[in-house]
């Protein structure tokens, strides 16, 4: 979940009880929500480890706006870590889960899975 506070605010303006009170669950407060948000710690400056990343999300995404998602790959980006982000035209949040034989599903599963066979050994590499 790159931005928290984000999806908790579409959630709450969509009248999802569901996804507010797991947020309320786990995070607790909004203050929380921005303190864990992935982008705003690269934002901030903050030195942390940025293995290489793939994001894939659909353009019709109901939870993060493309907007969103490009702001964090350029972040990430800037900050030294590779990313590989994958916009998907006319998909929503769940797309893989609720058509997984669609073509945009069967091309994002095929992403991580190159992803994967790419940099998956990379972390043991490094130890």
């Amino acid at each position: 979940m790159l931005f928290p506070l984000e999806r908790y605010k579409l959630a709450k303006a969509a009248n999802r009880p569901d996804l507010t009170v797991n947020h309320d669950t786990f995070f607790g407060n909004e203050e929380t929500q921005l303190e864990a948000t992935p982008a705003l710690i690269i934002e901030h400056g903050e030195k942390v480890y940025l293995p290489p990343a793939l994001v894939f999300q659909g353009t019709k995404d109901e939870w993060t706006t493309v907007e969103l998602a490009q702001r964090f790959a350029a972040d990430y980006r800037g900050a030294g870590g590779t990313l590989d982000l994958e916009l998907l035209e006319g998909e929503r949040h769940t797309f893989v889960n609720e058509h997984p034989f669609a073509p945009n599903s069967v091309k994002a599963v095929n992403m991580a899975i190159a992803f994967i066979k790419q940099y998956g050994s990379t972390r043991q590499a490094q130890r």
